[in-house]
């Protein structure tokens, strides 16, 4: 059995501090965000949310 190691990638998020919608251009659909939700900007520059908990499970701060 191979071995495999996912890619870094780096990405763009902010944190909200409201609830609100963002809408997928890729989707053609709007995707509903809480307060406390990161919205991440996508390699291909889609923008998709992301609760809190996973986010810095998953993400980790690029210094500089």
């Amino acid at each position: 059995m191979a071995k495999y190691r996912k890619k870094p990638v780096v990405i763009d998020a902010t944190q909200m501090d409201h609830d609100g919608k963002i809408f997928d251009y890729l989707h053609g659909v709007d995707i509903p965000y809480k307060a406390t939700d990161w919205i991440i900007t996508g390699t291909k520059g889609e923008k998709y949310p992301c609760i809190d908990a996973v986010f810095k499970e998953v993400y980790e701060p690029i210094d500089g």
